[in-house]
C-alpha cells in the first residue's frame, strides 16, 4: 500500500494517524526551504517552527524538483524496536518527457519528533559522525508534520546497513553447536569493534548517550556504525564532562548486553550476550570484550603532536580504568542480580 502527497495536498485516514503508523511530511514551503551545511543555528529553529523545512546541502538540489513524497504505512519498524515508530518513504519527482509517471529521487526513512530541536540534533549527529569518517545514514532533511505539531526528521535509506539488535545473538555466550561457535565468535568481534568506535568518536569529543546495541549498526561488509544521533552529544576536548559520559555510554552498551528482552521503561532492547551469568563471568567479559579494548584503542590514538588532546585521552583512560576496577568492583552486580531471577523463570 502506498500514500501519495501529490500537489503538496494529502487526504490520510485519521485513524493512521492517531495510531501512529503514518507521519506524512508537509511539502508546503519545500521552495523556500532552508538550507544546512553542517551547523546548527537559530535560523533552522525558526524556519521549522515557521511551516518551512531544512534540508541536507548535500540533498538539496536532489529535492528541489520533488513533485511528491510517497509513505509506505505497512514498512514500519515496530514499536519494540524503535519508540519513534519509524517509518519508509520516498520522495519523487515527474519523470521527464512523459506525460504521467514519477520518478525517484531518493529513499527515505522517516522518524517523528515532538520538537524541533531533537529532530535538528538527529541531523547535526549524523553529519557528526560522518565527518569523523564513522558508517551512519546520511540526513536529508527535517519537515514540519502535515498532521499535527511534530517534526520529522529523514535520512537517506541504507539498504547495506542494519541495526545490530537485529543481527543473530548467542545467548549467554552458551556454545552448543558449530554454528552457535562461530555467532558466538562473530558477535564477540562486534562488540570488540563497538568499543573500539566508541573510544574513537570518544577520542573527539562525541558520546552517544543511548549507545545501547540497537543503536549500533553494521554494513554489509562488516563495519559497525553509529546510528539514532537523536541524543548525540559533542563537548570540547578535554571538557571535565567526558569521562562521565564516557562511562554512561559504556554502561549503557554493557546493560542491553545483560538484559535479554525489551526494558520498556528504560527504553532499552537487549540481546542477552551476557544473561544468566555470574557477576564474575559478566565482568570478565566486560574486560575482554569492552574496557580491554576501548582502552586499547584510546592509547593507540595518544599523540604527542596535540597535547590537549593527549590529556583528554589520558583522562578517559584513567577514568574509565579506575571506575570499573577501584571504584565500582562489583559492577553491573544489581543489574546482574535482576537479570538472573528473570533467566531462571523463563
Amino acid at each position: 500500500m502506498m500514500t501519495r502527497v501529490k500537489g503538496f495536498v494529502q487526504e490520510v485516514a485519521t485513524e493512521q494517524i492517531s495510531s501512529g503508523q503514518l507521519y506524512v511530511p508537509s511539502l508546503q514551503n519545500i521552495r523556500q526551504a532552508e538550507v544546512y551545511d553542517g551547523e546548527i543555528s537559530e535560523v533552522h529553529r525558526d524556519a521549522l517552527r515557521a511551516g518551512v523545512p531544512v534540508v541536507a546541502l548535500a540533498l538539496a538540489e536532489t529535492l528541489n524538483p520533488a513533485h511528491a513524497f510517497e509513505v509506505y504505512p505497512t514498512k514500519t519498524i515496530d514499536s519494540q524496536r524503535s519508540a519513534h515508530g519509524v517509518s519508509f518513504g520516498r520522495f519523487v519527482a515527474r519523470a521527464p518527457h512523459a506525460r504521467k509517471g514519477l520518478r525517484t529521487l531518493v529513499d527515505v526513512a522517516v522518524k517523528p519528533f515532538d520538537d524541533a530541536p531533537t529532530a535538528l540534533n538527529e541531523m547535526h549527529g549524523y553529519h557528526v559522525l560522518d565527518e569523523l569518517g564513522v558508517e551512519t545514514f546520511q540526513p536529508v532533511g527535517i519537515f514540519p508534520a502535515q498532521h499535527g505539531d511534530h517534526f520529522i526528521a529523514m535520512s537517506r535509506t541504507r539498504r547495506d546497513m542494519q541495526s545490530l539488535d537485529r543481527d543473530t545473538w548467542v545467548v549467554g555466550r552458551r556454545v552448543n553447536s558449530a554454528a552457535t561457535a562461530e555467532t558466538a565468535e562473530r558477535n564477540t568481534q562486534t562488540i570488540i569493534e563497538i568499543a573500539e568506535t566508541m573510544a574513537y568518536i570518544h577520542a573527539n569529543g562525541v558520546f552517544h548517550p543511548d549507545g545501547q546495541i540497537k543503536n549500533w549498526s553494521v554494513t554489509a561488509d562488516g563495519t559497525v556504525g553509529v546510528i539514532d544521533t537523536e541524543n548525540l552529544t559533542q563537548v570540547e576536548i578535554g571538557s571535565v564532562d567526558a569521562p562521565e559520559l564516557a562511562w554512561y555510554d559504556i554502561s549503557k552498551l554493557v546493560k542491553s548486553l545483560i538484559l535479554e528482552n525489551q526494558d520498556e521503561e528504560d527504553k532499552m532492547f537487549g540481546v542477552g550476550m551476557l544473561a544468566g551469568m555470574a557477576i564474575g563471568q559478566v565482568r570478565e567479559n566486560i574486560q575482554e570484550l569492552i574496557v580491554a579494548p576501548y582502552v586499547d584503542a584510546l592509547v593507540g590514538m595518544i599523540s604527542d603532536d596535540n597535547l590537549q588532546q593527549y590529556q583528554h585521552i589520558e583522562n578517559l583512560v584513567e577514568s574509565v580504568t579506575n571506575r570499573f576496577h577501584v571504584l565500582e568492583p562489583n559492577w553491573p552486580e544489581h543489574l546482574v542480580s535482576l537479570q538472573q531471577v528473570a533467566f531462571e523463570y523463563q
